[in-house]
C-alpha cells in the first residue's frame, strides 16, 4: 500500500511540475525581455530534467546530476541581474503590473506549492 501512495504523490508532483512548466511558457509570451525569455526557457528546460529524474524509479528525492549546484548558482545570479534593474524595494509587493509579471507570480505561486509538496514528503 505505501507504493501506491508514493506513486500518487510522485504523480501528482510531476503534474504540478508539469502546470508549473505551463505557468512559465504562458508568461514567456507576455514578456518582451530576450535576456528573461532565456532565463525562463532555460528554467523550464532544468524542469523537464527534474520531470524525467523524478519519474524514475527510486524515490527522486535528489537533483539529478544535470542540474548541478553551479547551475543554480547561475540561475541565481540572473535573478539578482533582474533585480537590480528593479531598484531598492522598502515594501511588500503586491502580484501586479504587466502581464508577464503576473504569470510570473502564478508560476512563483506554483514553485513554492512544489517545494513544500516536496519537502514534506521526505520528511
Amino acid at each position: 500500500m505505501e507504493d501506491l501512495n508514493l506513486n500518487e504523490e510522485k504523480n501528482e508532483i510531476l503534474g504540478e511540475l508539469d502546470h508549473l512548466n505551463s505557468c512559465i511558457g504562458l508568461a514567456k509570451s507576455f514578456i518582451e525581455s530576450r535576456k528573461v525569455k532565456k532565463l525562463l526557457t532555460d528554467i523550464q528546460n532544468d524542469l523537464f530534467v527534474i520531470q524525467a529524474n523524478f519519474a524514475s524509479p527510486g524515490d527522486g528525492s535528489c537533483l539529478p546530476k544535470d542540474i548541478t549546484f553551479g547551475r543554480i548558482i547561475a540561475i541565481q545570479e540572473q535573478t539578482y541581474w533582474i533585480e537590480r534593474k528593479l531598484g531598492k524595494l522598502d515594501h511588500f509587493i503586491l502580484p501586479d503590473g504587466t502581464r508577464g509579471a503576473c504569470f510570473i507570480h502564478c508560476a512563483r505561486t506554483v514553485a513554492r506549492q512544489i517545494e513544500r509538496k516536496c519537502y514534506g514528503s521526505i520528511l
